[in-house]
């Protein structure tokens, strides 16, 4: 055995029915854990930019406090009747979720598709094969 390319390796497999049934079964295994991984990455991905998000707005939040630290604000009975009418109006509104949790949604069915198929594919050699 060298490093040539004529250089031939025999093998004898005495039960090949189980010996292609534990490769199948650890390519199911490997798939899901291939799907999960990428479920993973994708949430974490996700989780970074919301974390990112939420740490501008608390930004923007403690710059607001700052211009408001010198203002005299008007009593509460002037700004009460506006409270209470914007409250009325977000009681109205249906809530609508955020495009956010649909994009998420969608990139997560599209990557359990392909996946799902390639487990089912395996799954079913597995079953031509009578295991």
């Amino acid at each position: 055995m060298g490093n040539q390319l004529n250089d031939v390796l025999y093998l004898e497999v005495t039960q090949s029915n189980l010996m292609r049934k534990n490769i199948l079964e650890t390519a199911i295994v490997s798939a899901k854990i291939l799907k999960h991984y990428e479920l993973f990455n994708l949430l974490r991905q996700k989780d970074s930019a919301v974390v990112q998000e939420l740490n501008q707005s608390f930004k923007n939040l403690r710059g607001s406090f700052n211009l408001l630290a010198g203002v005299k604000l008007p009593a509460v009975k002037e700004i009460e009747q506006v409270i209470r009418s914007e409250y009325e109006a977000f009681r109205e509104e249906k809530y609508k979720p955020s495009l956010g949790k649909i994009k998420l949604d969608q990139e997560l069915a599209i990557k359990r598709s392909k996946l799902d198929q390639e487990i089912e594919e395996i799954e079913e050699k597995l079953k031509r094969l009578g295991f």
